[in-house]
């Protein structure tokens, strides 16, 4: 018997309390406050995790970890302390400049052809961050992006 994909992990950057503590004016929103839209959801999410746990297969081996903090901050020491990371989906739903490129810059790299990666938001006028970042780091003539006709800005490329 065969058991794939025992060792993949769902990783999660948590910056609930972080969400918007710093801004950069020229690719942020307007309605990017200090301090908005953030909840503590990080409990919840551990209830989530667990029923997820309960119900599936070989749920002995731990497929979820939760990194709170700013994802800024935490993206390059999880790097750092995990050499061997490939990531084979990437979605990134930051809203904000600085940890879209960061996450980038850290998680591109190290994703295989046919990895997916997925911005929530870009080509939004109220969020032009994650665009922003976008071009700084990869360019965007290199990537055919593709979209499903149920949500219209969710936007993902096969790498």
């Amino acid at each position: 018997m065969t058991i794939n994909n025992v060792i993949e992990e769902i990783n999660n950057s948590l910056s609930s309390e972080s969400f918007l503590s710093t801004i950069d004016k020229k690719s942020s929103s307007k309605q990017a406050i200090k301090g908005a839209y953030s909840v503590n959801s990080f409990n919840d999410l551990k209830n989530c995790i667990n029923l997820y746990d309960s119900n599936r297969f070989l749920n002995h081996f731990s497929k979820v970890k939760l990194v709170k903090g700013d994802a800024s901050k935490t993206i390059p020491k999880y790097i750092d302390e995990n050499p061997s990371l490939v990531v084979s989906l990437l979605y990134l739903d930051f809203l904000l400049y600085k940890p879209t490129k960061i996450a980038i810059e850290n998680f591109v790299p190290r994703m295989p052809k046919g990895s997916l990666l997925v911005f929530n938001m870009i080509n939004e006028k109220l969020w032009p961050g994650p665009t922003k970042a976008l071009f700084d780091t990869l360019g965007i003539s290199k990537l055919e992006f593709k979209r499903f006709s149920f949500d219209p800005y969710v936007h993902y490329a096969i790498l």
